[in-house]
């Protein structure tokens, strides 16, 4: 299978229009804000129409001019509040900005749905460990 590198700018119209046709969407993860669940180059996710969203989603935006995946920490009416999972400052956006969710994650060709239990555990304890994660990020792979 070929593949196709653009940035996601030039990526984001063909990603609306897909998503608009009952679809989904295969996407390579690029940069590591969302370590150590998504890694750079080697993630890949499966985006799906943004419905339904609850917190702990990792959702495709648009933030500042630019395209960002990352987590759904909180939802206060219509304000929507994102966090890389190795970042500490958070995104406001609207409803309206918010582009596509993940439904699938694969990992060197391991795939874990985003509503499977164990993977939500994880999530909500690497939450609980926020006051070790720069230590922690800096012993876990790249």
């Amino acid at each position: 299978m070929k593949t196709v590198s653009l940035n996601s700018e030039d990526l984001l119209p063909l990603i609306e229009e897909t998503l608009k046709l009952d679809s989904s969407f295969n996407l390579k993860v690029k940069g590591n804000s969302m370590r150590p669940f998504l890694r750079n180059d080697l993630s890949k996710v499966l985006l799906v129409k943004p419905e339904d969203l609850r917190k702990n989603d990792i959702c495709l935006f648009k933030y500042q001019d630019k395209v960002v995946l990352h987590r759904l920490r909180k939802i206060d009416e219509d304000k929507f509040y994102f966090v890389g999972d190795a970042q500490k400052h958070y995104e406001i956006v609207s409803k309206e900005n918010i582009i596509a969710k993940v439904e699938v994650i694969n990992n060197k060709n391991k795939e874990v749905l985003t509503k499977n239990k164990c993977y939500l555990f994880k999530v909500k304890l690497w939450y609980f460990l926020k006051p070790f994660r720069r230590i922690l990020l800096k012993v876990l792979p790249r």
